[in-house]
């Protein structure tokens, strides 16, 4: 699990909702997982799953996944909404 500290709170006035947007683009695709919900199928495949959520101040993700599969998952993600 890791949390980014942007939460709805911190949306621009003139983009309401865009944290919760950059929430989701994690599974639309990637860089490493371009195609939409690759990155999801993966973990699946692996007896993992994922969850995510959008609070006041900050961004939570959830990943489970196999032991074997832990070096994978602990690799920085590029979702391009900075």
């Amino acid at each position: 699990m890791f949390f980014v500290i942007v939460g709805h709170l911190m949306d621009p006035w003139e983009l309401p909702g865009i944290a919760h947007f950059c929430e989701h683009m994690l599974f639309l695709g990637t860089d490493k997982y371009p195609s939409e919900n690759e990155y999801s199928k993966f973990i699946s495949a692996h007896a993992g799953s994922t969850n995510a959520y959008t609070a006041a101040d900050h961004t939570n993700y959830h990943f489970d996944v196999k032991p074997d599969q832990l070096e994978f998952s602990s690799k920085p993600i590029n979702l391009g909404c900075a």
